[in-house]
C-alpha cells in the first residue's frame, strides 16, 4: 500500500463513488463526442 493509496482509502465511500461516477461519465463523454465529432476532439 503505497501513500496515495491510503489517502484514497481514507475518503468517504459516497464521495469516491461519486467522483468515480463523475470520472467514468466524464470519460463516457469523451469519448462518445470523439466518435460523434470523428477523431476531431475528445473532450
Amino acid at each position: 500500500m503505497n501513500g496515495v493509496y491510503q489517502q484514497l482509502f481514507i475518503i468517504p465511500k459516497p464521495a469516491v463513488f461519486s467522483s468515480v461516477l463523475v470520472i467514468s461519465g466524464v470519460l463516457i463523454f469523451g469519448i462518445l463526442t470523439g466518435i460523434r465529432s470523428a477523431g476531431g476532439f475528445a473532450f
